[in-house]
């Protein structure tokens, strides 16, 4: 509707004031939306991998705590998982 609309028509103001509105409502849904994506991969992750706490495993591996995947980072920000997808061999 902007954009059809000429710069004097009474009414540019009011539907340019509603066009920024809805673009920045559109921002914050988007911005929650990839939040809560992001929880549900960590929430995810911390149900299938499986952290061996054995010291005689095979793969050397060996955690003296529990990694909690979805939780607060020491710098009081939600951990972010940064690349998701396939693994290839």
């Amino acid at each position: 509707i902007l954009k059809h609309t000429i710069l004097n028509h009474p009414g540019y103001r009011y539907i340019q004031q509603a066009y920024e509105c809805a673009r920045q409502l559109n921002e914050r849904i988007n911005k929650q939306i990839c939040e809560q994506e992001n929880n549900l991969r960590l929430d995810w992750l911390q149900q299938h991998v499986i952290l061996n706490t054995d010291e005689n495993s095979t793969d050397r591996y060996v955690f003296d705590e529990l990694i909690k995947f979805n939780s607060i980072t020491k710098f009081h920000k939600q951990r972010q998982l940064l690349l998701h997808g396939f693994l290839m061999k």
